[in-house]
């Protein structure tokens, strides 16, 4: 409750999960470790492997940031900026 970074890191892997083959890859990723102990109660969450291998592909530079909306491609994930008024 009121955890402002869960809210941040939960939208951030939602706008990930629209590229096709990130979701899939999530998907394969979570049944792997699932299936070799490496996601239960005592260890991680499904919730920390995801974003795992979300940091691995942007470190290896597999996907793009969402926030360099100049560099999108159609393998980009798609979001909705709004511009902030600037008050001076």
């Amino acid at each position: 409750v009121n955890n402002l970074l869960g809210v941040i890191n939960s939208k951030f892997q939602l706008v990930y999960s629209q590229i096709p083959w990130i979701k899939q890859m999530g998907i394969l990723f979570k049944l792997w470790a699932k299936s070799n102990g490496v996601i239960s109660k005592e260890l991680m969450s499904s919730y920390a492997m995801i974003l795992l291998m979300l940091h691995f592909l942007l470190k290896k530079g597999y996907v793009n940031l969402i926030y360099n909306a100049r560099k999108r491609t159609s393998d980009t994930a798609k979001y909705q900026f709004k511009r902030q008024k600037n008050n001076t």
